[in-house]
């Protein structure tokens, strides 16, 4: 049987498992595989498959039983629009079709709707990615992850800053939020109240970002949001307001990027940007029922952590210093970038095909 005849189903949901599986796509479309893409209907990642220029359907219940079953499903893994993941993987378990599993970032799969649903293998970030009995695990990295290999961060932090009207020598903390659904409120207030201090001590610029799903999941979050850091009494330090730029190359002008949980903290430690995760006890709880007792990046000193119980960073030691350096070595050390995560995403795709 030759690649198009046998068909794959890709399962796309929030936009980190569009990113993800984007170049996989892309790859597969050019060697002439037949590919159909499926798109949550609820998930924003459909957007990104516009943006992408990556030709999709919208997922349906009966997306899988009412056409030739594919050769092969593979999601990627979405902690918040996962109904066409959860759907068509158990559809494809009922008719015998292998199914793979993209992980996007830590934990997306393992999120508490996933609970007892497992794929037949599990593409992760890293060798600590997950541990399912059942389901094979394998590391490949983030394909989305492979175009910064050619980014040039020294001249992109120019541009964006430029575009900015922010000077080389100002100081940027950036906060990205976290795209949780639960209590999602809270764990962004909860997060901020963590970098107050901080932000006050050091008189940086702070950079507002809220995940752009966020305000989906919570209508009105942006004008508690904006509310929040345009008054003087509760954000007393000088914000940038309305940063329109790619995320990631906002990460390359930042000089510290925060948040609770973000795909940036990944992104800033393969671009070689301080990084701190804000985890209040709200974030926590959320950390542990996705199975994780916290951040993989914390727990091997990539990224620092500021809590209410322990830190072992602060803003103003991550703007310049020895511990800044210790910081940028230990993502040096702990998250090299060969831009070969598409190619091995592939290779294990061709293996369930028997090419």
């Amino acid at each position: 049987m030759g690649t198009e005849e046998k068909r794959i189903l890709f399962v796309v949901g929030d936009i980190g498992s569009a990113n993800a599986l984007i170049p996989v796509i892309k790859r597969l479309r050019q060697e002439g595989h037949n590919i159909l893409v499926l798109a949550d209907q609820n998930g924003k990642g459909k957007e990104t498959l516009v943006k992408a220029e990556v030709s999709f359907v919208l997922a349906q219940m009966d997306s899988l039983s009412t056409q030739r079953p594919p050769a092969l499903v593979v999601c990627g893994t979405s902690a918040t629009a996962n109904g066409a993941q959860i759907n068509l993987t158990q559809k494809a378990k009922e008719a015998g079709v292998p199914t793979i599993w993209l992980q996007d970032f830590w934990g997306t799969e393992s999120v508490p709707s996933l609970k007892g649903l497992r794929p037949d293998v599990l593409l992760t970030l890293d060798a600590g990615g997950a541990r399912y009995k059942g389901t094979k695990v394998i590391p490949t990295g983030n394909p989305a992850f492979d175009r910064l290999v050619s980014w040039d961060v020294a001249k992109i932090r120019q541009r964006v800053r430029e575009a900015m009207g922010v000077t080389e020598d100002a100081k940027l903390v950036t906060y990205f939020g976290p795209g949780y659904e639960a209590d999602l409120p809270a764990r962004v207030f909860e997060s901020l109240a963590l970098l107050v201090p901080d932000l006050v001590r050091a008189q940086a610029i702070f950079v507002p970002m809220l995940h752009p799903k966020d305000e989906t999941l919570t209508p009105g979050l942006k004008a508690m949001f904006s509310a929040w850091y345009t008054n003087p009494a509760k954000a007393p330090f000088p914000t940038y307001r309305d940063a329109r730029v790619d995320p990631t190359a906002l990460v390359c002008a930042s000089d510290v990027v925060t948040s609770p949980s973000s795909t940036e903290l990944l992104s800033a430690c393969l671009l070689g940007v301080p990084a701190v995760a804000l985890m209040g006890p709200q974030s926590r709880q959320y950390l542990l029922s996705r199975g994780l007792k916290a951040l993989p990046c914390c727990q091997n000193g990539a990224v620092g952590l500021i809590s209410f119980v322990s830190s072992n960073a602060s803003i103003c030691s991550l703007l310049d210093g020895p511990v800044r350096q210790g910081f940028i070595a230990r993502q040096r050390e702990h998250y090299k970038n060969d831009g070969g995560a598409t190619d091995r995403v592939v290779a294990e795709i061709k293996r369930l095909l028997g090419e």
